[in-house]
C-alpha cells in the first residue's frame, strides 16, 4: 500500500493560572517547560475514525526517543504541516523526554526561544489554548469493528513517526494526504480555516 502523511489531532493545550506558573518555575535554560503533555493514544480510535496498533505505535515511539529526543533534534512546527519534513524556520518546540502512561504517550514539551516560539508562548499566557497534532508517515487499511459493525482506519505496519505540531486549528487536520515523490502533498483538500491559514502564512513570510 502507498505511504500517506497521516496528521491527527490529539489533544488541545491549556494551562491554568497554577499550570502556567509551573511552566514558567520548570523554564531549563530559558524555555517555557510544559510537562505531562498528552501526544498520542495506542489502540484507540481517534476522532478521524483511525487506530494505532500498540505494538506498531511502541515500536514508533522508541525510535523516535532513540533517534530524535537522544540527538536533540525532536522539534515540532506551530501550524498547518505540508510536507513530511520539519521546517527549522517553523519550529515551536522541542521534546525534552517521552514516556508511556498505560495506553497514552506522553511527554514534556519545551517551548522555544523562536519566532514561532514566541507565538505560543504569548498564546499559552494569554489564557489561550492550542492543539497538538502527531504527524507521521504510513498506509492504512479499512477495517470493520466486529461489535459495532463501524469501518474504521487501521494503520500499518509502515507506519514512521515523524513528529508532534502545535497548530491553531485541530479541526482542519481530520485528513489524510496523498504524497508524490519527495514527499510532497500531490491534492489537499482546503476548507475556509485552510484557506485563512495559507493567506496569514503568506503574510508572515
Amino acid at each position: 500500500m502507498n505511504k500517506i502523511l497521516l496528521v491527527d489531532h490529539i489533544t488541545h493545550l491549556a494551562l491554568s493560572p497554577q499550570q502556567l506558573n509551573e511552566a514558567i518555575e520548570n523554564k531549563a535554560g530559558g524555555l517555557l517547560l510544559i510537562k505531562n503533555v498528552l501526544l498520542q493514544e495506542k489502540d484507540f480510535k481517534n476522532q478521524n475514525g483511525r487506530i494505532y496498533p500498540g505494538e506498531i505505535l511502541a515500536r514508533e515511539a522508541k525510535k523516535y526517543d532513540e533517534n530524535f529526543i537522544q540527538t536533540k533534534s525532536s522539534f515540532g512546527e506551530l501550524d498547518h504541516p505540508e510536507t513530511a519534513i520539519v521546517r527549522l524556520e517553523k519550529t515551536s518546540h522541542l521534546i525534552p523526554r517521552i514516556y508511556w502512561d498505560g495506553v497514552r504517550l506522553k511527554g514534556d514539551i519545551n517551548i522555544l526561544d523562536t519566532p514561532c516560539g514566541r507565538i505560543v508562548e504569548s498564546i499559552l499566557k494569554a489564557g489561550g489554548r492550542v492543539g497538538i497534532s502527531s504527524r507521521s508517515l504510513g498506509s492504512v487499511e479499512k477495517v470493520k469493528d466486529e461489535i459495532t459493525g463501524e469501518d474504521f482506519d487501521k494503520v500499518g505496519d509502515d507506519l514512521e513517526l515523524i513528529c508532534f505540531d502545535l497548530v491553531s486549528n485541530p479541526s482542519v487536520l481530520n485528513a489524510s494526504f496523498k504524497l508524490t515523490e519527495g514527499l510532497e502533498i500531490n491534492k489537499r483538500i482546503l476548507n475556509k480555516y485552510d484557506n485563512i491559514n495559507f493567506f496569514i502564512n503568506k503574510i508572515l513570510e
